[in-house]
């Protein structure tokens, strides 16, 4: 049974830890002024069901945020380099109304990061989704030693092939004005305090 749910995130564990948290916490301390409460929100890294395996985490993805009121993006430089996070990304564009509230927040630490992470959208549509189905199993399903897992791998797999390239850089390279507008305004704040020190 879903509970609901305020926010959806997205991230990459693969981005700062410390800099997604303090992304996200500054959205909870901002929601909870609005609303008087503390937000419900699905991480998947410390969110999902233990019970469940990979291959049904997975599955659970569009419903999550088809409940989830919000989705909040916290993007770092590495946000896609991860075929799951990309997967979230496509989804939400399928799943939710075009009009359902959609954050995206800066999870960068240096001014460095933003420029990483605009560049990363930039030249998504160039090469990325090759790089990230290359790193998917094909079938069969591999040699690791926990079948779910492949199985779970593949299913990503295929969803991308579904989906077509096309549609995944549409969808990716659909973010890129609010992406630059998100990092130039998370790369004055880190200038700024920069000069302050």
């Amino acid at each position: 049974l879903f509970v609901p749910l305020d926010a959806y995130v997205v991230s990459s564990r693969e981005d700062s830890g410390e800099s997604r948290a303090a992304a996200l916490a500054a959205w909870a301390e901002a929601f909870e002024a609005r609303s008087g409460r503390a937000p419900r929100v699905h991480v998947e890294d410390i969110s999902a069901d233990a019970t469940l395996t990979p291959r049904e985490r997975l599955a659970h993805m569009p419903v999550l945020l088809a409940v989830a009121e919000e989705v909040v993006v916290l993007a770092g430089p590495h946000l896609l380099g991860s075929a799951r996070s990309v997967l979230e990304l496509c989804a939400v564009a399928r799943v939710r109304a075009a009009d359902a509230p959609l954050s995206i927040l800066a999870a960068c630490a240096t001014p460095a990061e933003c420029d990483l992470a605009i560049a990363a959208f930039d030249t998504f549509h160039v090469w990325r989704v090759s790089t990230l189905l290359d790193t998917l199993p094909t079938r069969p399903y591999g040699t690791g030693s926990d079948p779910d897992a492949r199985a779970a791998q593949a299913c990503v797999h295929d969803a991308f092939f579904l989906a077509g390239e096309a549609a995944i850089n549409d969808t990716v390279r659909g973010l890129v004005d609010t992406i630059r507008a998100v990092m130039g305004a998370r790369r004055a704040e880190l200038l700024a305090l920069a000069q302050d020190a």
